[in-house]
């Protein structure tokens, strides 16, 4: 249970996430490191995608091993953790899990460390896993500090039968109050299935928030497709500019919401009213419903504080994830658009007050 503002005692929901479970190996290389091998800062790359990076990984470790931070990652994971964090922090809460995440991962010595991690945060986890002996590993590699991701892929036998057949998994779809998704597991071979779920919970009384994830994987028209397809079951779209910008090719942030609010309505199932949102950073966070968009201011850093006062930004990685579980905490818990965004602002906020390293 949860104990609003107002003093009122609120169900604490419970809310299953479907994502890419990944392990996070955080080490410092040389710029000399990412130019030898083609890399770039604050880049993406997938494995599966750019077989050459392989061989990449194997010497990231060879010759970095020693210094490798490991954590957990992957968007929906993130998320899962500062929703766990959130409903810890609730006054007079049910001491059941509130949090599981569906992860995609693989079998191996990375992917069980990532298991023990999730058991070790108290995480509920449902792995759809195949024999892949990379599967479930990603590499963050820090460069003046500046990120580039090697992520690894795999999990791709996942079908609507090890989906739908798994009773635990169903189990908890049943009793969760929400359903987040990102769009990464549309990148999977079997995306369909994910949309196939989406339909059918649509049909329930499960809230669905999506998540638009990375604006790069939003730029291919295969993709756009399928988010679109996913966007009509849901109850609320999630993104920042960059990835709504990517999705809709409109610059303008108050446009581009209001295509995709108007758009989305339009072949919506069931008659929702579907809630779009738009995180921009440091600038105020943009809401549209039924046409109306409306802005929510969010806390800005102070240029002038000294680094290490608590108030000063360390890291934004990981910013976008925790808005998304303070928003859906807030959504699932009896909350309106405006506190349910007001809560997700305040979560990135004390993320990015944080080191990833």
């Amino acid at each position: 249970m949860e104990q609003d503002q107002r003093g009122e005692v609120l169900e604490c929901g419970k809310v299953l996430l479907i994502g890419a479970a990944l392990l996070d190996q955080i080490v410092h290389v040389s710029s000399d490191f990412l130019r030898e091998n083609q890399l770039e800062a604050n880049a993406t790359y997938h494995c599966n995608r750019e077989p050459r990076l392989y061989a990449v990984v194997e010497r990231f470790e060879r010759d970095y091993g020693h210094q490798i931070i490991r954590k957990p990652g992957g968007s929906a994971f993130n998320t899962a953790l500062h929703y766990h964090s959130l409903y810890q922090g609730a006054d007079d809460r049910d001491e059941a899990i509130a949090c599981q995440i569906v992860g995609l991962v693989g079998k191996n010595d990375h992917c069980d460390w990532l298991k023990e991690r999730a058991e070790e945060k108290q995480l509920d986890a449902i792995w759809l896993c195949n024999t892949s002996g990379v599967t479930g590993k990603c590499c963050v590699l820090l460069c003046e500090g500046n990120r580039c991701l090697v992520s690894l892929g795999g999990a791709d036998d996942v079908t609507p039968e090890t989906l739908l057949r798994n009773s635990e998994f169903v189990t908890s779809l049943e009793a969760a109050k929400g359903l987040y998704m990102v769009a990464f597991v549309l990148l999977h071979p079997n995306y369909w299935v994910f949309l196939f779920l989406a339909e059918k919970i649509s049909k329930w009384n499960i809230l669905m928030v999506f998540n638009l994830s990375s604006y790069k994987i939003l730029e291919s028209k295969t993709m756009k497709e399928r988010v679109w397809d996913a966007l009509k079951f849901s109850d609320y779209v999630i993104g920042n500019y960059e990835e709504f910008a990517a999705f809709t090719g409109i610059v303008d942030p108050y446009k581009a919401i209001l295509y995709v609010q108007k758009r989305v309505v339009g072949s919506a199932v069931n008659g929702k009213q579907i809630v779009v949102v738009m995180t921009r950073g440091d600038k105020s966070t943009l809401t549209c419903l039924k046409e109306q968009i409306e802005e929510f201011a969010v806390k800005r850093f102070d240029a002038n504080i000294l680094k290490g006062d608590g108030e000063t930004m360390l890291d934004t990685n990981g910013a976008g994830d925790a808005f998304a579980a303070g928003f859906v905490f807030g959504i699932c818990n009896g909350r309106d658009l405006a506190q349910s965004v007001k809560l997700a602002n305040e979560t990135a906020f004390n993320c990015i007050k944080q080191s990833a390293v």
